[in-house]
C-alpha cells in the first residue's frame, strides 16, 4: 500500500468522529511533516481539568510544528477524557522533544493534570510502497 493511501485510510477511519475542520488540520499536518512515527493516546484528566489539559497540549503543539504535529480531541463519552494524536518525522524527533528545556515545566504541570493514560498506541507509518 502506498504511504499516501495509508495516511488517507487512517484519516478516513478517524473521520467518523472528528469535526471536518479538525480533520483537515490533521491532514495538513501529516502532509507537511511526512511523518514516520505517531502516537494515539486516550488521556484521562483529573476531575474537571480536561479543558486546562487541552490548553497545555494546544500550546505545546505550536512549538513542535517543525518536527511534529499534535491534535487534541475531547472524548464524547467521558467528560474527563481526551484523545491526543501526534505525528513526528521520526521516533528520535519525538524523544528529542521531551528533552527540550522549555517543555520541562509543561511536562510537570501537564502531568499534574493527568489522572491516567487509558490507551497508548505507537504507530509506525510506512515510508515506501508495498506490493499487495
Amino acid at each position: 500500500m502506498k504511504r499516501r493511501m495509508f495516511l488517507r485510510g487512517m484519516l478516513a477511519s478517524l473521520a467518523i468522529s472528528l469535526p471536518l475542520p479538525q480533520l483537515h488540520a490533521l491532514e495538513r499536518q501529516m502532509e507537511e511533516i511526512s511523518p514516520g512515527f505517531g502516537l494515539i493516546q486516550q488521556i484521562v484528566a483529573q476531575d474537571q481539568m480536561r479543558s486546562a489539559l487541552i490548553g497545555k497540549f494546544q500550546r505545546i503543539a505550536r512549538h513542535v510544528a517543525d518536527v511534529g504535529g499534535l491534535t487534541v480531541f475531547e472524548d464524547a463519552g467521558d467528560a474527563n477524557a481526551l484523545w491526543v494524536i501526534s505525528f513526528w518525522k521520526s521516533r528520535a524527533d519525538y524523544d528529542a522533544s521531551l528533552q527540550v528545556a522549555e517543555f520541562r515545566p509543561w511536562l510537570v504541570e501537564g502531568g499534574e493534570l493527568i489522572a491516567h493514560i487509558r490507551s497508548n498506541a505507537e504507530i509506525q507509518i510506512p515510508n515506501r510502497s508495498y506490493d499487495d
